[in-house]
């Protein structure tokens, strides 16, 4: 059953709203997430895997795949390539 639930996330939101986004900062995703999300979440410290609290201990776990890029003057992009 949660793993249904997971699959739609994954198309319906985070792949409509987010793949493929290029961010200077990753936490920047998260910021925006704070305004939209209707749940309770949290994530690891480099960002690569998101935990989304449904309540009544249910946890999704969700992990980003980012590609990096840095340009010459050492400033780093990062692209969310894919949701798992």
């Amino acid at each position: 059953m949660y793993n249904g639930i997971k699959q739609n996330f994954i198309e319906k939101f985070f792949n409509k709203n987010f793949r493929y986004c290029t961010l200077s900062n990753k936490t920047a995703l998260i910021d925006k997430l704070h305004l939209i999300f209707p749940f309770d979440y949290s994530y690891n410290d480099d960002l690569s895997i998101l935990i989304l609290h449904l309540g009544d201990n249910v946890n999704i776990d969700f992990k980003l795949d980012w590609d990096i890029s840095e340009h010459s003057n050492g400033h780093k992009l990062y692209r969310l390539n894919k949701i798992s």
